[in-house]
């Protein structure tokens, strides 16, 4: 993209954190590129993620105090590049060498950054970009990162998970979930997908093809990655299923898929739910298995209440009042462990925030890098299957500024 920079940009602040009425579209000046490796990206899509909405509740703990622009991850053309200035030190030049990539104006990126991604224009170290694979769309671009970095960091860094081993997925259909069926299908693992619906469970199956393994190596051979061997189908067992409520029904439900699958317990869980399954969960796993939490989806009102701490506003709509109620209830509620126990179960249970991902590039890298090896697809879109992607219609697309339309991805 040439031209020259807009003088101004729109960005949507959220005023008033605890309610989600105060999210606001405001015009304001461009950031500029103070510091050398920044380049400006012109918004085309962006991901929308729970975190975004507990962030704009006053429920998320890493979210800036005040008036701030939420948002994780995005998509776009690079329009301006800060001019590089000096030499760096030695090992500052070996880290910047491994971990950003020069670009210019015109490059199509994808990045995450510790919030301010929902607005027209983002400024940010390249660091924290990556190019756009020639074959996927800005929707497509836009709603990987967050979801494939949580799966990479939650089965690898959290879970330890090694190939071949036996892992429990909730919300499988999820963005997060989709994700991490990518990598344990080419990582030969046996896999437990939990969804909320029958559809769920037929996509997944159409997709993994689960009672038998034509349906893994079909969907590694679509991404450009080798089919597993022989040995390794025989040892993969990928199934699907809807969750089902009552302590002894999901325990059966459990051990009825580690019996299918020929394995003592789970090697990892990966949780985004808590609630009642949880106790079940961790009971299933194998010594020395780890139980990884990275959200509470469990505690999501269902669509339509608006949230909000004010009370003028829940008095004003009953149902929110209800969610509000139903929300604080399963809060009180949320399983509990006992640490004294816990040495003698020989299990751990790890949660994570993505968000601390961004002071840690070295990391950040190498769980890019391990994911390319991958060669993983672009991810799945579907009504109430992967994640919400907001577009951008930008002036230079001639849209009207700043409109956007949300689709599920």
């Amino acid at each position: 993209m040439s031209g020259a920079v807009p003088a101004t940009r729109r960005a949507w602040h959220i005023t008033n954190q605890g309610d989600m009425g105060s999210l606001r579209l405001v015009e304001e000046a461009m950031p500029q590129l103070n510091s050398p490796g920044q380049v400006l990206v012109e918004v085309q899509a962006l991901g929308l993620n729970l975190a975004d909405v507990f962030c704009c509740l006053g429920l998320y703990k890493a979210a800036p105090k005040g008036d701030f622009v939420p948002g994780l991850e995005f998509s776009g053309v690079v329009i301006a590049a800060a001019a590089e200035q000096g030499q760096p030190e030695p090992q500052q030049q070996q880290q910047q060498q491994q971990q950003q990539q020069r670009y210019k104006p015109g490059d199509r990126v994808l990045g995450v950054l510790r919030f301010g991604a929902f607005a027209s224009h983002v400024a940010i170290p390249a660091a924290y970009l990556r190019p756009i694979p020639a074959d996927w769309s800005f929707q497509q671009a836009a709603s990987y990162p967050v979801q494939t970095l949580t799966a990479a960091f939650g089965l690898y860094e959290c879970g330890g998970f090694r190939s071949g081993q036996c892992v429990l997925v909730h919300s499988a259909a999820g963005g997060v979930g989709l994700q991490a069926l990518q990598i344990l299908a080419r990582q030969q693992a046996s896999v437990l997908g939990l969804v909320g619906s029958a559809d769920k469970v037929q996509l997944l199956d159409s997709l993994y093809n689960s009672s038998s393994s034509d349906g893994q190596a079909q969907q590694a051979a679509a991404a450009g990655a080798a089919p597993p061997s022989q040995q390794q189908q025989q040892q993969q067992h990928m199934e699907f299923a809807m969750r089902v409520s009552g302590t002894s029904a999901i325990a059966e439900q459990l051990s009825g898929f580690l019996e299918r699958a020929g394995r003592p317990g789970f090697d990892v869980t990966l949780d985004s739910l808590g609630g009642e399954y949880f106790k079940p969960s961790y009971a299933a796993l194998n010594p020395c298995g780890r139980h990884v939490i990275f959200g509470a989806g469990s505690l999501t009102p269902k669509p339509g209440a608006r949230l909000s701490l004010n009370p003028a506003v829940l008095l004003a709509a009953p149902a929110s009042l209800l969610a509000l109620a139903k929300l604080i209830w399963g809060w009180l509620q949320r399983p509990r462990l006992d640490v004294i126990a816990m040495p003698g179960d020989n299990k751990g249970v790890v949660g994570f925030n993505l968000i601390w991902l961004y002071d840690r590039l070295d990391l950040l890298a190498d769980l890019y890098d391990k994911l390319d090896s991958l060669r993983l697809g672009p991810p799945l879109s579907g009504r109430s299957v992967g994640k919400v992607v907001v577009t951008l219609q930008q002036p230079s697309g001639s849209q009207a500024p700043g409109a956007a339309v949300a689709e599920q991805r």
